[in-house]
């Protein structure tokens, strides 16, 4: 059978979707599953384009019972229970949260290339936040310090750098904690390291695990301490599974996992997520529309191999976001959980996106997964071959004005060459001013904007370019982004 593309109903991600493996099409009511990513919603918990049903869920926050209240958007997290035929809904028998890092941050910076990000160290790992991507409790982006505790979870990428999907100050900066796996172990001076930190463990409470597993490289495992000459002097140490181990260990066959790619083999269509195997060679890849590489975000669906410790892909969806854009809010055609469709003004045009399960809502002080007509709102969106726009998140702006002094807009996405002055983006067509600023700090590509326009789509390489705009349409500026 030939493999296919398509976007699933509830998608909010491009979706590449296969037919080897078998048994993960989720045909059966109820079946097994268990599910690795960020919360994106709640009336229930929504993780991975699915939502759960959770009356009768066992929460674990930490190592410590716990309720539904002690979760966030954007908290990674681990679901198990089970998932419906219809793929969108299921029930979480266990719902279980560890946040990666907690402690006090150093060597904050402002990314030199892109002023949404920032910058900053903590146990000597580097760790990225976003403006929009990062959801953020008692502090701000805006907000953020040298010397603030935070506790962070997040994506560690290929390079080791962790990106973070969340982020809360904490008043106590007395504890610090860090996940991770067990390196340059000397148990005869108690010491080992994760991600470069040093760790002392001579007076620490070990795990009742330890006694049947001696600690040794390798082992994933969380340290409690407090930092005293930049030595993690840790009072617990527990053992933990690691995503693999939990997969390996489960009853359920059909698994869902998020992360960044590592390790990727472009021959063999296999590469590495969260330390776990994944065979992604019965998955078609469209060319031109996020083709797998080291450091793109993807959620995948498939079926453990067991006995290769193998996830056998089935379903990716691309997370990495290649449109940005924002407008003011037309019309509404979402249900009670932010599902369906909304219509923006975009350069004087309507442009349909549509939302599901995954897509988070980002309004402050509160959770409604809803949108009203007359907002303004800055989505990240992908988009499909078929032209269909799909939102990961949307953050809806309190208080900007119509004709007002912000009333700036930007759009990012895929060049779809020009005629005269008129150029289309990712569908959407604009005019841009014979003034218009132009930038491309890329050694590849065209250099000017004579040569933007004259740039042949058909035989080059396809850029992805940021828009700005005025509220009549008019292009003011054009930069050709690097990814």
């Amino acid at each position: 059978m030939q493999n296919l593309f398509k976007l699933t109903a509830l998608a909010t991600a491009l979706t590449l979707v296969g037919c080897g493996g078998g048994g993960s099409d989720q045909s059966t009511s109820g079946s097994d599953y268990v599910a690795t990513g960020t919360i994106s919603g709640f009336g229930s918990v929504m993780v991975g384009g699915v939502k759960y049903e959770t009356e009768n869920t066992d929460f674990q926050v930490d190592r410590q019972t716990a309720t539904q209240d002690a979760l966030s958007v954007g908290m990674v997290v681990r679901v198990e229970g089970t998932i419906n035929a219809d793929g969108k809904t299921g029930v979480a028998k266990r719902i279980v949260f560890d946040e990666d890092l907690q402690g006090v941050i150093a060597n904050l910076a402002n990314d030199v290339n892109d002023a949404s990000l920032k910058t900053f160290t903590l146990f000597g790992t580097e760790v990225q936040v976003s403006r929009t991507r990062t959801q953020y409790e008692d502090v701000t982006f805006e907000t953020l310090a040298n010397g603030q505790v935070l506790e962070i979870s997040g994506y560690y990428n290929a390079d080791g750098i962790l990106i973070a999907t969340y982020i809360d100050q904490e008043k106590d900066s007395r504890e610090s904690k860090i996940r991770g796996t067990v390196s340059k172990l000397n148990s005869d001076s108690t010491v080992f390291e994760i991600n470069g930190q040093q760790i002392d463990y001579s007076n620490a409470q070990l795990d009742d695990d330890f006694v049947h597993s001696p600690l040794a490289n390798g082992m994933q495992v969380e340290v409690e301490g407090q930092i005293v000459n930049a030595v993690l002097l840790a009072s617990e140490v527990d053992l933990e599974e690691s995503v693999n181990e939990v997969f390996k260990h489960s009853s359920s066959d059909d698994f869902d996992i998020e992360g960044y790619i590592a390790n990727y083999d472009e021959n063999t269509q296999r590469f590495e997520l969260r330390g776990v195997k994944v065979d992604a060679s019965a998955v078609a890849l469209p060319k031109g529309y996020n083709n797998l590489a080291d450091n793109v975000w993807v959620e995948v669906e498939g079926v453990y191999d067991r006995t290769t410790q193998t996830l056998l892909a089935t379903e990716i969806e691309v997370r990495n976001s290649e449109i940005e854009l924002d407008g003011q809010v037309l019309a509404v055609n979402l249900d009670g959980n932010g599902v369906g469709s909304f219509d923006l003004a975009i350069a004087g045009k309507t442009v349909t996106v549509n939302s599901g399960y995954e897509t988070i809502f980002d309004r402050e002080n509160s959770r409604s997964r809803s949108l009203s007509v007359g907002e303004f709102v800055e989505v990240d969106a992908v988009q499909n071959a078929s032209g269909q726009i799909f939102a990961l998140e949307i953050e809806i702006e309190n208080g900007k004005v119509v004709g007002g002094t912000d009333d700036e807009n930007e759009f990012q996405g895929i060049y779809q060459g020009a005629q005269g002055n008129e150029i289309k983006v990712s569908n959407v067509s604009f005019t841009v001013s014979e003034n218009a600023h132009f930038e491309n700090d890329n050694r590849s590509g065209p250099q000017t904007l004579r040569a933007f326009l004259d740039y042949d789509i058909n035989n080059s390489p396809a850029l992805l370019v940021e828009l700005e705009y005025d509220r009549s349409g008019l292009v003011t500026g054009i930069e050709v982004d690097d990814e």
